[in-house]
């Protein structure tokens, strides 16, 4: 996908504020010469919006763009950030469109203010976007200014909170960019284990692939990290370039600023990047009230690259219960709650969570349509929440993936359909192949179209994951080989 440079474009609250505050004499000239109380009130409110937007942006502990297709001239912009709840809500917020023409400031209203504990809001911006130049496009939003209390970032105090999507757009390319679903999780605590899955999910099925990122700043220039921008012991900070999984154990404590970067494939062809910004407060003993650990029933996690895995298939009602508990005395809510991929098409998953004492249980129903089967399984995670009545809430995720499956479960769809999964397709720097029940001496190949073998590897263990890295491969189509007959369609390498 081309990108776009970033112009010159300064956000719009935040230019009209300093303009006004440098001529706050002038300003007052006017007031006693016109000596007009309507004229004094009207200034007076004006200056109270703009400081108030600029107050809210030191609040900010996060947020994302995506957009949805509604016709091939319009575009939903829908923009989430999550604030500390002392910040300000803003009835609307000034965004920039960029294209390969102009920079236009646009405005998006406040369409909900969601209180999700921790002292902080989930608030979600909603505007319509006309869009008429075919190619690249960057929906962008800047406010002034960073928290000065982030760790890893050099100077944050001065620097702008900056997120933005890109994408492609021409009168045939019908498409909505993914969206984060799952609500960060902004607490790890020093020397645990820190997993969060943001649970990418895109309407139209496209591939994707996941990449930590740069966080960026004035202009939408990159912030440099410090020396050590995510201390560890045990798991450096990384993402999990197939499911979007972010592991980390934090071994310094401080608040640390990150971004999730997601690429949106289309018939090997990159048609949008999105950013999702969020921070980590990696804290010693700051949630002592909450001593009870939640756990997940029955599952030693959370354990990095160990996920949950559901077979299901089309027109077959669906139905799995997950349970949970805390130990001790513990008299806080728990609750249960499964984001995943489906959850953005007209036929969603249900999932419904009941607390009963100390434990807590959630059970997924879904019964797919024939157009939801996917060679690939769908992504999700499930979260278990624990909130204490302080309203401080802290939570264990764990990935699970959702494999549905054409007709009824039989043998010939076990071996056909289960035994090998092979995503994402088109892949870039990595490949994941996921098997089942392999047949008795297994052989698994990949084959370059030229004839050369770039993999190959016997199969004896009866379910297990392999990742292969990719990315010292040519360019182009490759055939994965299952006991000598090709799994699914040609798998597209695109660097």
């Amino acid at each position: 996908m081309a990108k776009l440079t970033e112009a010159p474009f300064l956000h719009l609250n935040y230019f009209l504020y300093t303009i006004l505050l440098s001529n706050s004499l002038k300003l007052n000239l006017v007031l006693h010469q016109q000596n007009s109380p309507h004229m004094k009130q009207w200034i007076f409110i004006l200056i109270s919006v703009f400081m108030a937007t600029t107050v809210k942006a030191t609040h900010e502990a996060g947020g994302q763009i995506s957009t949805r297709y509604i016709s091939s001239t319009q575009q939903e912009v829908k923009i989430t950030l999550w604030i500390d709840s002392t910040g300000i809500n803003a009835p609307s917020i000034i965004y920039s469109h960029q294209d390969t023409t102009s920079t236009t400031p646009c405005t998006a209203y406040l369409s909900s203010a969601t209180a999700i504990g921790n002292a902080l809001m989930e608030n979600i911006y909603l505007d319509t976007l006309s869009i008429l130049v075919y190619g690249p496009h960057k929906l962008s939003y800047s406010s002034c200014c960073r928290s000065g209390q982030i760790t890893n970032l050099n100077t944050p105090a001065t620097q702008n909170f900056y997120i933005f999507t890109e994408f492609e757009y021409n009168n045939t390319l019908n498409n909505s960019t993914p969206e984060f679903l799952n609500t960060p999780d902004f607490y790890a605590n020093l020397l645990d284990t820190f997993l969060h899955n943001p649970v990418a999910a895109d309407i139209d099925n496209d591939a994707m692939l996941f990449y930590k990122g740069n966080v960026f700043g004035n202009n939408g220039q990159v912030i440099p990290f410090t020396f050590n921008p995510y201390p560890f012991l045990g798991w450096a900070y990384g993402v999990d370039s197939l499911n979007g999984e972010i592991h980390w154990i934090p071994s310094t404590t401080g608040k640390y600023a990150y971004t999730v970067r997601v690429e949106e494939w289309r018939n090997g062809i990159k048609i949008s990047t999105s950013y999702r910004e969020a921070l980590i407060n990696a804290c010693n003993g700051c949630k002592t009230t909450m001593s009870s650990e939640f756990t997940f029933q029955g599952d030693g996690w959370p354990v990095a690259n160990q996920y949950i895995f559901l077979n299901t298939y089309a027109n077959t009602p669906y139905s799995f219960t997950f349970s949970g508990m805390v130990g001790g005395n513990n008299t806080n809510a728990l609750t249960m709650k499964m984001p995943c991929q489906p959850n953005v098409h007209q036929n969603k998953p249900t999932f419904t969570s009941v607390q009963t004492g100390q434990t807590v249980s959630g059970t997924l129903q879904w019964t797919p349509q024939t157009s939801q089967v996917a060679i690939e399984p769908y992504i999700g995670v499930l979260v278990g929440q624990e909130t204490n009545a302080m309203n401080q809430r802290r939570q264990k995720e764990k990935t699970v993936y959702i494999k549905v499956n054409p007709g009824q479960p039989n043998t010939v769809n076990q071996i056909t359909s289960q035994s090998l999964r092979v995503y994402p397709n088109p892949a870039n720097n990595s490949l994941r192949i996921d098997f089942e029940q392999p047949e008795q001496q297994s052989h698994l190949l990949v084959l370059a179209m030229d004839g050369r073998c770039v993999y190959q590897q016997n199969i004896t263990t009866p379910t297990g994951s392999i990742l292969l890295n990719t990315s010292a491969w040519n360019n182009g189509l490759y055939r994965v080989l299952y006991n000598g007959k090709q799994i699914g369609k040609q798998i597209l390498i695109q660097h």
